[in-house]
């Protein structure tokens, strides 16, 4: 039995090494990846174990091995992960707290049954092998939240690191008055264990989700803002070479017509050129209302839907000048165009495929509106637009959301309808200068 006991402390030790090395490593960003990491944490969590053990078997004083097990995983954290000073000090000082309040809670606690129960030999061995069990299945359901920290400012991590120091400090002090076998301390230790673990994993919860929530609106809104940026350069382009394309056809329409005239005596030539000219030279309807973006949007998604099979209609009135920015008309044109496109392709050959685009000025707005064919009602019963597209990378939705955005920006408003298989969208701006 004795033997038993011996080999259960050293796996628990081995435990702790791992978990510590691990949940730390994770918090930061670690340097490796999967068999390298894991067989790095072994060989060091192996390591820790049997220093530990001497140290213990010679060390009179506790706390020279708690300053042993703190510097080495320190050390550790330096080899296998990267991160400031004080994130790599937060990660160890949070789980070190976690481990280690834990480890009270289950073992007084198991103390507390082993005494009222008599509980001895097998079972108490069982005991502690389930207070293992528990640690590392509690550390396992955390997995996912560790990397936030990495993304935690020095505002939180501070918080976080002072919270779990002083708990830290308290429950030591405390574990120490055991050892004079004070039945009101372990009563107290218990208590202040379970304490401090609840609020500091309540600061740590609460600054972890306010931390990233913040961050990951900071990146919806850097993603948009390049995207918008990245369309308004490419519809130019775009239509900078439409018009040099326009101007070539235009001039070679031109040359096919002088050899025509030079060859006014060969009737079968004149007949080829006239079919060349008829199917060659259609005038397409391009949009020419004068705002460079706004005809360069339309152009594009002209030739867009006429490549897909799509019936695309336009009608532009501006009266006055348009003092929208040209990343924010793209952000709201460009969007609902591409919405339509999206609902009209997924309707198969036989159903009508159409989209209008309509665009006027009245008083102080400017209005885009854009209707197209669709297949079914694409709200849910909260009336929220739900997505269909099957996008790996998660960016599926934020064509609504920037045409919200960019419309709320400037006070204006964005309704969406659907009724009798069309869906109707209109974006009402405020065209100030």
């Amino acid at each position: 039995m004795d033997l038993l006991y011996e080999v259960l402390e050293l796996l628990s030790v081995f435990a702790e090494g791992f978990i510590v090395f691990a949940v730390s490593g994770r918090m930061c960003t670690a340097r490796y990846r999967n068999s390298k990491h894991i067989l790095l944490l072994t060989g060091f969590a192996f390591l820790y174990t049997l220093s530990l053990t001497y140290l213990g078997s010679v060390a009179k004083h506790s706390i020279s091995l708690l300053l042993f097990a703190v510097c080495y995983s320190f050390v550790v954290n330096l080899a296998l992960a990267k991160g400031s000073t004080l994130l790599r000090c937060t990660s160890l000082m949070t789980t070190w707290f976690f481990l280690h309040a834990l480890d009270y809670v289950l073992t007084y606690g198991f103390m507390f049954i082993a005494e009222k129960f008599s509980v001895g030999g097998n079972r108490y061995t069982a005991l502690i092998v389930v207070g293992e069990l528990v640690k590392v299945i509690l550390f396992c359901l955390m997995w996912k939240i560790y990397p936030a920290f990495s993304m935690l400012g020095k505002k939180y991590l501070n918080l976080i690191f002072t919270i779990s120091l002083v708990a830290y400090a308290i429950m030591y002090t405390f574990a120490g008055i055991i050892m004079e076998e004070s039945v009101v301390a372990v009563q107290m230790i218990s208590f202040f264990s379970i304490l401090f673990t609840a609020v500091s994993l309540i600061a740590t919860v609460f600054a972890v989700t306010v931390k990233t929530g913040y961050e990951k609106e900071k990146r919806e809104a850097e993603l948009m803002a390049m995207t918008n940026s990245m369309m308004e350069k490419n519809f130019i382009e775009v239509e900078a070479s439409h018009n040099t394309i326009r101007q070539q056809v235009h001039d070679f329409k031109n040359h096919i017509l002088t050899l025509r005239g030079m060859l006014e005596s060969d009737e079968n030539a004149k007949k080829y050129i006239d079919e060349l000219l008829q199917s060659s030279f259609e005038k397409a309807q391009y949009s020419s209302c004068g705002n460079r973006v706004i005809d360069s949007i339309i152009n594009c998604k002209f030739t867009e839907a006429k490549r897909l099979g799509i019936n695309f209609t336009h009608k532009v009135t501006l009266s006055s000048q348009v003092y929208l920015s040209s990343v924010d008309i793209c952000a709201v044109l460009a969007n609902q165009i591409d919405n339509a496109l999206e609902a009209c392709s997924k309707l198969s050959d036989n159903e009508e495929k159409n989209i209008k685009v309509e665009i006027w000025q009245k008083e102080a707005f400017i209005f885009f509106k854009v209707t197209n064919t669709c297949r079914g009602n694409p709200f849910n019963s909260k009336k929220e637009l739900v997505s269909t597209k099957n996008d790996p990378s998660g960016l599926h939705g934020y064509g609504v959301k920037n045409i919200t955005k960019t419309a709320e920006s400037y006070g204006g408003t964005v309704k969406s309808d659907y009724a009798d298989g069309v869906f109707i969208s209109v974006a009402m701006l405020p065209n100030n200068k």
